[in-house]
C-alpha cells in the first residue's frame, strides 16, 4: 500500500469503472470522492440490465474491488459465468457500493455539469444546485449511455 497522498481526486460516474477507480483510490489511501448523477449506482447499466453480457462475469470484475468484497465473505464464484447487467449490479456493484469505506465517499444525485481549470490549480467541478468542488485530478467515468459527449474541460 502507498502512503497517503494529499491530492484530492474527483471521480465522475458511479458505474463499474467509477466504483473500481474509487476502490483503487481507497486501497492506496488516496483522498477521493465519487459523484453520481442518479439516485443509485450503475444507473446507466440498469437501462439494459435485462441483457445477458456476452463476456464472462470474471472479465468485468476489478481486482481492488474483489479484495475489498472478500473482506465480507463475498466470492467471485457466487456469480454465474454469464450474468445479466442486473445480476452484475445486484451481486457485485451494489454490495461494493454499500461497503462503509466506499459509501461514505459516494455522492449520489450529484450531477457534474462542468469541469474547468481552477485559478488556484487543479480543477473546479460545478454540480447541479450551484454547488462546486475543487480537485487536483478528475477521473471521467461518466460513460456515454445517456450522453455520447464527454464532459468539457474549459481553460
Amino acid at each position: 500500500m502507498m502512503t497517503s497522498d494529499h491530492r484530492k481526486i474527483a471521480i465522475v460516474g458511479g458505474g463499474p469503472v467509477g466504483l473500481a477507480a474509487l476502490a483503487h483510490c481507497i486501497e492506496n489511501e488516496l483522498d477521493a470522492e465519487l459523484f453520481e448523477a442518479a439516485a443509485d449506482v450503475a444507473h446507466a447499466m440498469r437501462q439494459w440490465g435485462h441483457v445477458r453480457m456476452f463476456s464472462p462475469a470474471s472479465w468485468n470484475l476489478d481486482r481492488a474491488s474483489i479484495r475489498m468484497l472478500r473482506e465480507t465473505g463475498w466470492s467471485p464464484s457466487q456469480l454465474p459465468v454469464y450474468v445479466t447487467g442486473n445480476e452484475l449490479i445486484e451481486r457485485y456493484l451494489e454490495p461494493l457500493a454499500t461497503m462503509p469505506r466506499l459509501c461514505e465517499r459516494i455522492k449520489l444525485e450529484h450531477r457534474v455539469t462542468r469541469v474547468e481549470r481552477h485559478s488556484g490549480g487543479g480543477y473546479r467541478l460545478d454540480l447541479d444546485g450551484c454547488e462546486s468542488r475543487v480537485a487536483d485530478l478528475v477521473i471521467d467515468a461518466s460513460g456515454t449511455w445517456f450522453n455520447p459527449r464527454q464532459i468539457s474541460v474549459f481553460d
